[in-house]
Formats: structure tokens, sequence, C-alpha cells
């Protein structure tokens, strides 16, 4: 078991370090855990310090970990319908939360088990509904993990370019979430001399100019100079802010890629499809906004990968099936 710690571990230590940009970064990171974990357990004696400082974290996050959690998702979601407005965008924390307090239900219901048992389609219709909900948390999970790994730098390289990805406007003017984006960007710029600064995005049906000109004004106010800006004009979505900015950076330079933290992970993601060499810096975001954000673009990057995600579940469920039908 220890050989195949050191396995994992150093296919995982080669991901973070050549390519992080991809959700086996999250996948190798819990596979390396939970081997370690389990090559521990022989050298663990009951009742030990080791015993309880491995297996009571555990505990305790198993037993109040995901009512916490969906808590937290009603909390959140309450907050940002009151602040932002009830679009349907907005519920998807509040889904979350749901979801999970159906699941722990279902779990701990012995009369809605009998109830299932007895009715044929039924039983069909929940382990469906369970394969595909145990799924989607896993895929968060891993999601997730990619994603904060992808926050953090061992080897920070110097770059040439920073790219900074717009997100709307008020008429002509940044919004404070453009405005956190442009500050991260100004700084990773002023960390890198002869970088340039390519502020990207168009101008959308609503706003007076393209998010590119107010993000340069913004730029220009808080005092880098002109002949470092670059202006990127006409994107529409993350794949074209990449695809245009990556027009103005020369063959082999190096970029950072500024957005918000939970925005970060698939718009990495999109910049590896596009063959652009970059790292990610993530601009900090209100909390009660940044959960259900980040749920968003979960959602994104399942249909982004959709293909990859049905052959995925596919897959699990014919092993699911096949489990079964020979230990049942």
């Amino acid at each position: 078991m220890i050989y195949l710690f050191i396995l994992s571990l150093a296919l995982f230590c080669s991901i973070y370090i050549w390519e992080r940009r991809t959700i086996w970064l999250g996948i190798l990171f819990w596979l390396t855990v939970a081997i370690g974990f389990l090559s521990l357990l022989p050298y663990i004696n009951y009742p030990s310090i080791w015993f309880y400082l491995l297996f009571l974290p555990l505990i305790i996050v198993l037993a109040i970990g995901p009512l916490g959690f969906a808590l937290l998702c009603f909390y959140k979601s309450f907050q940002l319908l009151r602040k932002e407005g009830r679009r349907w965008s907005n519920f998807l924390s509040f889904f979350l939360g749901l979801g999970i307090l159906l699941l722990i239900f279902s779990y701990t219901s012995p009369d809605l088990h009998r109830y299932i048992q007895n009715n044929s389609w039924l039983l069909f219709s929940f382990i469906a509904f369970m394969l595909l909900a145990i799924y989607g948390i896993i895929q968060l999970i891993f999601f997730t993990t990619a994603s904060i790994l992808n926050f953090t730098f061992v080897l920070a390289k110097k770059v040439d370019a920073v790219i900074v990805l717009g997100a709307g406007l008020i008429g002509d003017k940044v919004t404070p979430l453009l405005a956190s984006r442009i500050n991260k960007g100004i700084k990773v710029y002023r960390k890198n001399p002869g970088s340039k600064l390519i502020l990207s995005g168009g101008q959308g049906s609503d706003e007076l100019i393209s998010e590119a000109e107010a993000m340069c004004r913004y730029a220009l106010s808080q005092g880098v100079p002109e002949r470092d800006i670059v202006m990127e004009k006409a994107s529409r979505n993350t794949r074209e802010n990449i695809r245009f900015s990556k027009r103005f950076i020369e063959e082999g330079a190096y970029a950072a890629v500024v957005t918000s933290y939970y925005h970060l992970f698939r718009a990495l993601t999109l910049a590896r499809q596009e063959g652009l060499k970059c790292i990610g810096y993530g601009a900090k975001t209100k909390f009660y906004f940044t959960l259900n954000a980040f749920l968003r673009e979960f959602v994104g990057y399942c249909i982004q990968t959709k293909k990859w995600q049905l052959i995925s579940f596919l897959v699990l469920t014919c092993l699911y099936c096949i489990l079964v039908y020979f230990f049942d």
C-alpha cells in the first residue's frame, strides 16, 4: 500500500508542477489522501492518541458536515436573493442545500425506505437520483479542490502579460466586482516589470461602452501607464476573452489570467484548451455572492465537459450494477 501511496503522490506532484489546470489535480489529491489514510491504518492501535486524531475529525465531519453545509447554503442563498434579486441563477445554493437535506432524510428515514422498497418504479427512480446526486457531489469536491490548488503557487513564474477578464458595467463605470479584478491585475502587473496589462471585454447590449474601455479608464486612474495597457474589445464570453487576448501575446510568452476566485479554475481550463501558457490569480469577492457564483461555474464546467461527464457517469453506473448483481 505504501508503494501505491508514493506512486499516487508522485503523479499528483507531477500534475501540480507541469499542468495543474485540470480536474485530475483534485482527483489525484483525494486519491493520495485516501491511500495515505489506508496505509496508516495497520499501524494505529485502538485506543491511542493517533486513533482519535485520525478518526475523531472524520466522524465529526461525516456527522454534522453535510447538515452544516446545507444550512450555510440556505443562509447564503437568502442573503443573495435579498441583495441581488430573485433570478433563477441566484437559487443554485438554495437548491444544493435542499438536495443535501433530501439525501440526509432519505438515508435516515426507515419509513421512506420501506415505502420505496415496495414500489419498483419508485425504487428505480430513487437509485438513479441517488447515483446522480452522489456523482455530482463527488465531482463538486474534485472541482473545488482543483480550484483551491490553482489559487496557490509554490514555483511562481515571471509573466509577460496580465489578462484581466471583464465582468459587466454599470453604464460606463466598472462594478465593484470588476474593480476588484482590475486591482488584482494591477498588483500582478507591478510585480512583473516589463509586462503588459491586457484588459478584455466587449460591449454588452445594455452597456454604453466596451468593458475593456471602462477597465482602461479605471486602470489609468490607478496610475498604470497608457503604454502598458492593451484593450481587447471584441470578446463576449470567457473563451473569447482568452482566445482574443492571446493574439496580443508573443508566441511562447507566459501570461497570468486574473478573474474572480470563483471563476478562476474554469477560466484556466479554457486557457489550456486555447493553448495559452498561463497561471491564474483570483480577486476577492463577497462570500454571500461567491458560493452561488461558484456553483454556477461548476454547472458551466459540467456543460463544458458534458461528454466526459456522461461517459464517467455511465461507467460508474455500470460498475455499481455489476457490484449489486454479484454481491447483493
